[in-house]
């Protein structure tokens, strides 16, 4: 039986763990203002995955980061706590992505991945999403993006 966690909008007093999370899952994570300003901005969002215990309330195990362009859904980042991987997490907050945009008539999703990130691809192709592009250098440290879509279907209404 898995972790019992929810997703919801993430606050402020969440952007420690979420910090926390991306500089042990990153060679060059994000800073923690750069969190802060994606929380402020209203075109932006993020979404925490929060576990309820007795020790401490609502940890959080992982996060997403999106937003809308017109017609397409862009993925900024989806990270799921090292400690906590391999538990459907990761699954679950992409599900949540995708199903933010569906009465909003979405036509693709988009997300770049470190070619170096295999498990991030396979759970990227498990949800239809396909390696479209190679960006050179696209991360600080010179690493390879793979620029990942994901077509969608939506009702014509």
């Amino acid at each position: 039986m898995g972790i019992k966690f929810h997703i919801v909008k993430a606050q402020a007093k969440d952007l420690p763990e979420v910090h926390a999370i991306e500089k042990q899952s990153f060679p060059d994570p994000w800073s923690l203002k750069l969190f802060e300003e994606l929380l402020a901005n209203p075109s932006q969002a993020l979404y925490v995955a929060q576990k309820e215990n007795e020790m401490k309330e609502n940890e959080v195990l992982g996060y997403v980061a999106f937003w809308k362009i017109l017609d397409e859904g862009h993925i900024l980042n989806l990270c799921v706590d090292p400690q906590h991987m391999k538990q459907g997490i990761g699954s679950q907050l992409l599900q949540f992505c995708l199903d933010a945009y569906v009465s909003q008539a979405v036509t693709l999703f988009s997300l770049e991945v470190r070619t170096s990130n295999i498990a991030a691809q396979r759970l990227y192709q498990k949800f239809g999403f396909e390696i479209k592009y190679i960006r050179k250098n696209y991360y600080p440290n010179h690493e390879d993006a793979l620029i990942m879509i994901k077509r969608c279907q939506f009702p014509l209404a």
